[in-house]
């Protein structure tokens, strides 16, 4: 392999492509730049106008938060059922990686692989009901400060 690729570093047609590649690609990349920032910047307003709009439709629902005790009770109960999903969800998890290792390397294969992957999808409920929380929580403490 070694020798092969010595010889190759002597050949000049090797040096010509090489800098007739380069060439083609610094041409290309002048062509496409002009290009990707008029889309980097449609991206950009894009981006910042949804940001905007998701800003507003955050503090519209911390207002109707702040205004409404019922809704804050409503709330705080579904910030609770979502921590205890939360459990739930890793408690199904471990008891899922407990069985597979239970299960060895003896057992089919298809088998440890459709309970590890329902132990990853319980982990990812889990941490999705967690962060549920976490943002209900969030916009309870904004209406209450």
């Amino acid at each position: 392999m070694d020798g092969k690729f010595a010889e190759l570093l002597t050949d000049p047609f090797w040096w010509i492509s090489v800098v007739v590649v380069g060439v083609l690609i610094s041409v290309a990349a002048a062509y496409f730049k002009s290009g990707a920032d008029i889309i980097a910047g449609w991206v950009s307003v894009r981006w910042r106008a949804s940001s905007k709009a998701r800003k507003l439709k955050y503090q519209e629902k911390v207002i109707s938060i702040e205004l409404d005790h019922k809704l804050q009770l409503a709330l705080r109960f579904e910030a609770v059922y979502e921590l205890v999903r939360a459990v739930l969800f890793s408690v199904l998890a471990m008891a899922n990686i407990v069985f597979i290792t239970m299960l060895g390397i003896a057992h089919q294969q298809l088998l440890v692989k459709g309970v590890s992957g329902l132990a990853l999808i319980s982990l990812i409920c889990a941490m999705a009901c967690y962060f549920r929380s976490i943002h209900i929580r969030g916009m309870l403490a904004k209406a209450n400060s």
